[in-house]
This record gives structure tokens, sequence and C-alpha cells, in this order.
């Protein structure tokens, strides 16, 4: 490869810091997504346990009127 791409060896440094900064942006990323997927998630289940905490209401209102 040396052969081929000198440039590559010549400009090291500057591919390594590149590539560093490129992971670290990308960890970041990961990390932003990570806590916006759990608020979905949380705000999901939080909206279920509402809708099953209704339904069971409805379901007992139903139950008395039947009575």
């Amino acid at each position: 490869m040396e052969s081929y791409y000198p440039e590559v060896l010549e400009k090291r440094d500057f591919i390594e810091k590149i590539v560093k900064s490129e992971e670290e942006s990308f960890a970041r990323t990961l990390h932003s997504g990570q806590h916006f997927a759990q608020g979905i998630v949380a705000d999901l289940k939080e909206k279920v346990n509402q809708l099953s905490q209704g339904k069971m209401s409805l379901n007992f209102m139903t139950l008395m009127d039947s009575q």
C-alpha cells in the first residue's frame, strides 16, 4: 500500500486526528439518539398505562351499569 499511497504515510497524524474526531462525533450522536429513543419509550409506556387504566375504569363502569 505504501508504494500506491505514499501520502497516507505522510499525513498519518492528520488522518488519525480526523478519524478520532469522527469517532467521537459518532459516539455523541449515538448517545443523543439513545436518550431520544428512551424518552419515546417512556412516553409510550405512560400512554399505554393511561389507556389501560381508562379501559379498566370503563369496564368497571360498564359492570356497575349492568347491575
